[in-house]
């Protein structure tokens, strides 16, 4: 088998569909861009396509991937991406393909999240004890039940770029406990349930860490 990963932004009104919608979406476009994706066997065959973690909706995006895994290999790397972001609908873009092995299972992911007000004082102390901190407790709702995370060890980074924007810098890992971005934010700069959902979030990149 041959195995490609593809490199995506997700960028507009694009990124409120849920993942299992983009998903779809990706599915039928290398369908109709009849790239020759290997089937599983069985009575439900289904594409042998693996995604990265599933973003929040509302969370723009110039950094998703996915591995897919063909029957023959890619003959122009090039064309393929141009027949790919022919299909792809509006939003979505084929940024390039690589060969590739693995999906990482860790990496360091960079975002940028533009706040609805300016950065307090007190909110620049909350994020330099934060950053000084060796644990940071925060609850978690998930399917409806309470979960206490120490998301302290998630965050390599937490930088004022401008007054109303900050960069912050996440491990992600296969074995770790997960946080939203605006779940840490929300928690560090003491933010009302209604000031988090208004912060906008972009993921810029990310690479993978042994």
């Amino acid at each position: 088998h041959f195995k490609y990963m593809v490199h995506y932004s997700r960028r507009g009104r694009i990124c409120y569909l849920g993942h299992l919608e983009i998903l779809q979406l990706i599915f039928r476009t290398l369908h109709r861009a009849k790239v020759p994706v290997h089937y599983s066997k069985g009575f439900h065959p289904s594409p042998k396509v693996s995604f990265g973690p599933a973003l929040p909706v509302g969370t723009e995006s110039m950094a998703e991937y996915f591995m897919m895994d063909l029957s023959s290999p890619i003959t122009s790397l090039d064309k393929t991406q141009q027949r790919l972001n022919a299909t792809l609908p509006r939003g979505l873009q084929v940024q390039r393909i690589e060969r590739s092995a693995k999906l990482p299972q860790k990496m360091i992911v960079d975002y940028q999240a533009t706040l609805p007000a300016t950065i307090t004082p007190s909110q620049r102390q909350e994020i330099a004890d934060f950053l000084a901190a060796k644990n940071f407790i925060i609850h978690k709702i998930r399917k409806k039940k309470s979960k206490e995370i120490d998301i302290r060890p998630l965050i390599t980074e937490i930088k004022i770029e401008s007054d109303n924007i900050l960069l912050l810098q996440m491990r992600s890992e296969t074995t770790l406990p997960g946080a939203k971005p605006t779940e840490v934010l929300e928690a560090v700069l003491k933010l009302g349930n209604e000031e988090s959902q208004q912060i906008k979030i972009l993921k810029k990149g990310w690479y993978a860490r042994s």
